[in-house]
């Protein structure tokens, strides 16, 4: 597991140097990028399915456009990883976009969020 985090950390840093597993830092400056793994996966023959959730966060800045960044950095996230392979150790996963939906958040807050879901097909060497 420590392999694919690892994959993953180094496919999206690039895209938004704030990259967090699980939980971002508390005062975190947006935007920011938390990803997650909301199951044990499921073992298939040689390889394993793992859920992968991306949650992307950013809040309105003066004079900035933030619903077309928070889209722009949601699309280059899903360019970057759907059908794309990686390699740590001796991990190899591709991944396979499944979903992309808005973040809800209560009335009177100035967040924006997106979650993209893919499938990750691990395999060992």
């Amino acid at each position: 597991m420590l392999d694919l985090r690892t994959i993953i950390f180094q496919k999206l840093s690039p895209l938004c140097p704030r990259c967090y597993y699980g939980q971002a830092t508390q005062g975190s400056a947006y935007p920011y990028v938390v990803f997650s793994f909301p199951s044990n996966g499921r073992a298939y023959k040689e390889q394993v399915q793992r859920e992968v959730e991306v949650a992307i966060y950013d809040a309105p800045k003066s004079g900035y456009n933030v619903a077309t960044a928070i889209d722009n950095l949601a699309d280059e996230i899903t360019r970057v990883l759907d059908y794309k392979t990686g390699f740590q150790g001796d991990t190899s996963v591709w991944f396979k976009f499944e979903q992309r939906t808005e973040l809800p958040f209560p009335d009177g807050t100035t967040m924006w969020g997106r979650l993209l879901r893919f499938t990750a097909h691990t395999y060992k060497e």
